[in-house]
């Protein structure tokens, strides 16, 4: 009886990929509970969700109405399955260690505990989206998302409160029409190490951009300063640091 119902199991979570593989029609098929977690991942990804979209699921559920045009009853349609898809995955990953959440290709909310915050990235329409960021520091020591970008690649996140933290970009808050706004469950670590990445490159522009405002201003204020200098003080200040030289020179022998 047992090898029975697991052979069933098995064929509807096969079937059920088989059907987004060839979605050809407006069908909108139910999520089995047979399904693994690699299979509700490749769900995803055949539905291509992403997760870098605020309302992922609704985006989805989106594309594939339109893909039909059969429009918003459709979309209506699809959006309870891919929620259902996503509740699954939240209740797999659950039981996992940190270095099965990683090997999955996922990035546990959890797993950073308190050490979460948020930022407002621009966007190319000039808006301001609001992200998950969660502060390396916050992690196990051993956990896998430590090493999973260089020092250099990890976004900096500054407050008056925290200081200077180096962190990973998450994603996107969970959509809430009600209530406090909470990060998702879960997101795929494709996805956030592609927006660490685009915003860690939109950070190191500006910095290099500061810095060499910065040096222009230093530049100026020294040729003002050096053109209403007294020669002989100038003569003096030369002297002083051609010594300073010499002496730093001598002791480094």
């Amino acid at each position: 009886m047992s090898t029975s119902v697991n052979d069933e199991s098995a064929r509807a979570a096969h079937d059920f990929l088989l059907e987004l593989r060839h979605l050809v029609s407006p069908r909108v098929p139910t999520v089995p509970r047979a399904c693994s977690l690699e299979q509700l991942l490749e769900a995803r990804r055949l539905l291509a969700i992403d997760d870098s979209d605020p309302g992922h699921l609704r985006s989805a559920a989106g594309r594939i109405a339109d893909k039909f045009r059969y429009g918003a009853g459709l979309e209506d349609a699809l959006y309870p399955m891919l929620f259902e898809l996503d509740r699954q995955i939240v209740e797999r990953v659950a039981t996992l260690t940190p270095a099965q959440v990683h090997s999955a290709g996922l990035v546990r909310s959890a797993d950073f505990g308190d050490a979460l915050s948020h930022i407002a990235a621009p966007t190319m329409n000039g808006t301001d989206r609001v992200l998950v960021v969660g502060f390396l520091d916050g992690l196990p020591a051993q956990h896998p998302l430590r090493s999973a970008l260089s020092p250099d690649e990890l976004f900096r996140f500054e407050n008056s409160t925290v200081g200077v933290k180096l962190c990973l970009i998450l994603g996107p808050y969970a959509s809430v029409l009600v209530g406090k706004a909470m990060p998702r469950p879960f997101y795929t670590l494709e996805s956030s190490l592609r927006v660490t990445a685009n915003l860690r490159h939109q950070q190191r522009t500006q910095e290099t951009l500061r810095n060499r405002q910065q040096a222009e201003r230093d530049a100026a204020e020294e040729r003002a300063r050096l053109a209403t200098e007294d020669p002989r003080e100038a003569r003096l200040r030369q002297l002083t640091q051609r010594v300073e030289e010499l002496e730093r020179a001598a002791q480094s022998r």
